[in-house]
């Protein structure tokens, strides 16, 4: 989902479509594979929870039936991960009420009456298999209406870029970097997205603030104490920095050559960064 989610907002289609492939592929396989094992071996899945034979073999039958919703529950889930990553909230509620709220139960009804006990096993599989062709044709819209938006965006002529320059501050924990980068955006009247920007982003794109903050990598405002040892919690903060940084950027995090602008803050001290910012802006 914060692939799918960044990659949709950068408007990085190809990102999107790549990661959704090979997500597909992925369970496709997965899902295959189960279905197969259950059915070749319902018995060795029963009897790792217990080991009466009369439960085994009732239980060889109901997960033989069931199992077939292994490859509708997989998809779903994965259709529901996309719709909520690109701001379509609606779209993967739509298809949960229909799912749980009208087809299993209808269902419930229906093959409990004309079948039994039966009927009942085969339930899971047949909702969740009606979800899948729902889902997958609600997808189908969206990437139609994804090509069609690209194709658009192709056709019509560059637009000539403001001449607003805008200042992205990479640092290591510890060095004063979002300080520094409040500090020029204060002398040179220019907007300052830190904290902030988490709120826009959960605004844009449909998430929940704690899911953007959760898988966005956090600004941190205050360098207190905290249980662990100072040099080991530097340390793990530019570890995950540092992949938060590669994976988003593609680029190598620290690496000069990715850099418009390289300071030490440690020797120049934070005034002398925030002068040098601010006379190449």
């Amino acid at each position: 989902m914060p692939l799918i989610g960044y990659s949709y907002g950068a408007k990085d289609h190809k990102r999107v479509k790549d990661v959704t492939k090979l997500s597909f592929i992925i369970l496709w396989i997965f899902s295959v594979l189960f279905l197969l094992l259950v059915q070749l071996l319902p018995d060795s899945f029963i009897r790792m929870f217990i080991d009466d034979a009369d439960t085994v073999a009732v239980g060889e039958v109901f997960i033989r039936r069931w199992s077939w919703c292994a490859i509708g529950m997989c998809l779903v889930a994965l259709y529901d991960a996309i719709f909520q990553a690109v701001g379509k909230w609606k779209t993967s509620l739509l298809v949960a009420v229909i799912r749980f709220l009208i087809v299993f139960p209808a269902f419930c009804f229906i093959l409990d009456a004309a079948f039994g006990a039966d009927g009942l096993m085969w339930v899971q599989p047949i909702a969740d298999t009606i979800a899948l062709i729902l889902a997958a044709v609600l997808f189908i819209r969206f990437k139609k209406s994804l090509a069609r938006h690209t194709e658009k965006e192709q056709a019509e002529p560059a637009e000539t870029l403001p001449s607003h320059r805008i200042v992205a501050i990479s640092r290591e924990f510890g060095s004063g970097g979002r300080t520094i980068g409040k500090e020029v955006a204060a002398q040179l009247k220019i907007p300052c997205y830190d904290s902030e920007l988490i709120e826009k982003i959960a605004a844009q794109s449909g998430f929940a603030k704690e899911y953007v903050e959760k898988y966005g990598e956090y600004a941190v405002s205050v360098y207190g104490e905290r249980d662990e040892k100072p040099m080991q919690r530097i340390r793990d903060k530019d570890k995950k920095r540092k992949a938060y940084y590669e994976i988003y950027t593609g680029t190598e995090w620290g690496k000069a050559d990715n850099y418009d602008l390289c300071l030490d803050s440690g020797v120049l001290g934070m005034d002398k960064c925030v002068q040098t910012i601010k006379e190449l802006y």
